[in-house]
């Protein structure tokens, strides 16, 4: 008996649900990652910084790739408000460690906003 095109289609499907229970799963990891995000971008202490992160993360939360999310929780949201508030206004450079993709973004929010001349 010859059974190999079964099998094959078996192992197939298996991978194929298995692929697919996992993008599932990283789609609602992501979704929760932004909305952890924008809960901390609104809710950072100083009312000012609430506007500006608040602000800049519902402009650009339809474009964060997983990699920006991580470098906004990581190096962004640590800040100080103080701190935070100097980079906007391009009295302090923003954190070394994030992408030009991410700075592009803050530097055109802050122009946009008029605070520096980014």
């Amino acid at each position: 008996m010859y059974f190999a095109p079964r099998n094959i289609t078996m192992n197939f499907y298996i991978v194929y649900v298995v692929k697919s229970f996992n993008k599932v799963l990283w789609i609602n990891k992501l979704k929760m990652k932004l909305k952890q995000l924008k809960f901390r971008c609104w809710h950072r202490g100083m009312r000012e910084m609430d506007l500006l992160m608040g602000g800049f993360f519902d402009m650009f939360q339809s474009v964060f790739s997983k990699e920006e999310i991580i470098e906004i929780e990581q190096y962004i949201i640590p800040l100080s408000d103080n701190d935070l508030y100097k980079c906007f206004l391009g009295k302090l450079s923003w954190p070394e460690e994030i992408s030009e993709n991410l700075l592009y973004m803050f530097k055109t929010y802050s122009k946009n906003l008029g605070l520096n001349n980014s």
